[in-house]
């Protein structure tokens, strides 16, 4: 895991693609309400109630943007959901994507 978080650290210009990130205003990103409000595909947010860099109310006000967007919650996980819980993200992920309709 610790090489799969390194890997990005040794590519040129990451530093800046890491801060352009961090500064990308939402309306340049179209993270906002009314972008976020167009989202057609179906969407799982999954999150961790104990998640200190983007809090729950994070998740709640994204499901409640999306349409259709579902909310899984874990107690005691924090930003790493699938990383802290890694059994029930994998089997909550599983069963959310075999629920999905198949459209041809």
């Amino acid at each position: 895991i610790s090489a799969g978080y390194q890997r990005p650290l040794k590519m040129e210009g990451w530093e800046g693609a890491f801060l352009q990130l961090l500064t990308a205003s939402p309306t340049h990103t179209g993270l906002t309400s009314d972008g976020l409000a167009t989202i057609k595909p179906p969407t799982l947010l999954i999150w961790g109630q104990e998640d200190t860099w983007v809090p729950l109310t994070g998740g709640e006000q994204l499901t409640a943007t999306i349409p259709g967007a579902k909310l899984i919650t874990y107690p005691a996980v924090g930003h790493m959901a699938m990383e802290e819980n890694t059994a029930q993200f994998n089997a909550d992920l599983i069963a959310w994507l075999i629920a999905l309709p198949i459209e041809n």
